[in-house]
């Protein structure tokens, strides 16, 4: 943190100097060069902007475009065109700035480098300067566009099948739960965080300059229901093979976390963790639980999505059927998705499919069907899958889970041995605490702690489709600075079964909050 203040200060001071002696030459109070905001003033009135034009600095984001504009436009005013002073100026000004103004002095003509009453043309660019200038302002409007208003996502995983679904395109409103600054401003642009082609092995971001979690006003909470992008909570340490399709702390439990770390993996910042999109079914604060399947919040049973989905098992008369491939094409055309998360075959007459209730009404009408039964599971043999992976005192299962309680900011709880594993990882990566567990103490910063205050609120999540989503019953709370956004409409779906676009989901909004009456 002291590096990065540090770092900041050298930049900001270097860019001032060089103002300073720009002022002192052209009859400016050369102190104002030191003041913020009151040197924007002085310099806007030097390149013949409008005086409005300083709203832009107050914009997250704009503020940077803004900032490009004004060093290119004073470097206009004194007639140096050059790529390399352009480029040098607008990227490196702390460096750039005291070299022009005090070593080489040059001579200012006025906004545009026009003086009144003489006749001047601007020198025309070439095209290779041109071409750089408009690829340059592409992709910082793209840059900004994505990092702090909107941005892409694709459904990749069937998880919220039924509600949105593999191959949905969808535009994420990052405005709405408040703009979040991001941890790693120094990044490779337009993409998440590795490189292209690299195998998912070279990082497209650096860590040397970081930012705190930050957050501008949000519009209005999270709420109950709401479907939300974020970033992978587990996703601090990830094996580069898996990424975060196999979670860190599963493979730890399954090998061994020593032959676990013997494979390649990464660590990343939170901004650059994976996203993951699911329905926040818990807001801070409130109990949930899940019994036989069915989702209580507060004690109430939850609303449930209109296509919510879960696991039936389907026993065929293998005597009514031409051949095996029926069943596949009867479900395929009823918009089933059949890849092989959804739909398996257990015996020559036995299948297992992920759907909704109302297409299991209609499969049960199929000619050849004898059955089609709900699968609640019990819980397994093994615990240590289920969050928060501690097989003595948290026997759940995905269809028997809780009671929990999510974390709210302010509140306070107890620590004992029986739920430490419920906090651990709060204290200690989330919220950056040293946790330490001596002789049956807790002792956090050093400090012996028999309690723990939250810093942040926290969230829990789920998929629609219930028994085919990695969520927050495999990797616990979501913390809100890991918060992206809003999924706000579908601009493009692709059905990867059919290979075709589903016309219907093209430009559909996507609700806040998700009614009985959706058309989801």
């Amino acid at each position: 943190m002291t590096f990065i203040v540090v770092f900041y200060l050298l930049s900001v001071l270097g860019t001032h100097i060089g103002l300073y002696h720009f002022f002192k030459k052209n009859g400016i109070p050369a102190w104002k060069a030191f003041v913020p905001f009151l040197n924007k003033i002085e310099w806007i009135k030097m390149v013949g902007l409008k005086p409005s034009f300083l709203v832009w600095f107050f914009i997250p984001g704009a503020n940077v475009i803004a900032a490009i504009s004004l060093m290119s436009e004073l470097l206009d005013a004194h007639r140096i065109y050059g790529f390399k002073e352009h480029y040098g100026g607008i990227f490196c000004s702390a460096l750039y700035f005291p070299h022009l103004f005090i070593k080489q002095n040059p001579i200012y003509f006025g906004p545009k480098g026009e003086i009144e009453g003489e006749r001047f043309k601007k020198p025309k660019p070439n095209i290779f300067r041109e071409w750089t200038d408009t690829i340059v302002f592409a992709v910082s409007a793209a840059m900004l566009i994505r990092t702090f208003f909107f941005e892409n996502y694709t459904i990749p995983t069937s998880s919220l099948e039924g509600t949105l679904l593999v191959g949905d395109f969808l535009i994420v409103d990052k405005i709405t739960y408040g703009i979040r600054l991001p941890n790693t401003p120094l990044s490779f642009p337009l993409v998440h965080n590795t490189l292209p082609f690299t195998e998912n092995s070279v990082n497209s971001y650096v860590e040397w300059l970081t930012i705190p979690y930050t957050r501008l006003p949000k519009i209005r909470e999270i709420k109950r229901n709401d479907i939300v992008v974020f970033n992978y909570p587990e996703g601090d340490t990830v094996l580069t093979e898996f990424q975060s399709s196999q979670m860190y702390t599963e493979l730890c439990h399954s090998y061994g976390r020593d032959v676990v770390l013997s494979n390649p993996f990464q660590t990343r910042p939170v901004d650059k963790r994976d996203n993951y999109v699911k329905r926040c079914v818990a807001t801070p604060g409130d109990k949930l639980e899940i019994k036989q399947g069915r989702l209580y919040i507060n004690n109430e049973l939850a609303y449930q999505a209109k296509r919510l989905q879960t696991t039936f098992l389907l026993h065929l008369d293998l005597k009514k059927m031409v051949n095996t491939n029926e069943i596949y094409n009867d479900l395929l055309d009823m918009d089933v998705n059949i890849d092989k998360f959804n739909f398996s075959q257990i015996t020559s007459d036995s299948f297992i499919v992920h759907t909704d209730f109302d297409k299991i009404k209609q499969i049960r009408n199929f000619k050849y069907m004898i059955s089609a039964t709900e699968i609640i599971y019990p819980a397994p043999d093994n615990y240590n899958f289920m969050f928060p992976h501690d097989k003595s005192n948290f026997q759940w299962s995905v269809d028997n889970y809780g009671p929990i309680t999510i974390p709210q900011k302010g509140t306070t709880v107890s620590l004992t041995p029986q739920n430490i594993s419920m906090y651990e990882r709060i204290i200690g990566i989330y919220e950056g605490n040293t946790l330490e567990q001596r002789e049956g103490k807790f002792y956090i910063n050093g400090k012996e702690a028999r309690s723990y205050t939250f810093k942040m609120d926290y969230y829990f999540m789920m998929g629609d489709n219930r028994h085919n989503s990695q969520d927050s019953r495999a990797w616990g709370f979501v913390p809100e600075d890991h918060i992206v956004g809003r999924p706000l409409m579908i601009f493009m779906s692709w059905n990867q079964l059919k290979n075709t676009i589903r016309w219907d989901r093209l430009l559909n909004w996507v609700p806040s909050k998700f009614t009985p009456n959706s058309t989801f």
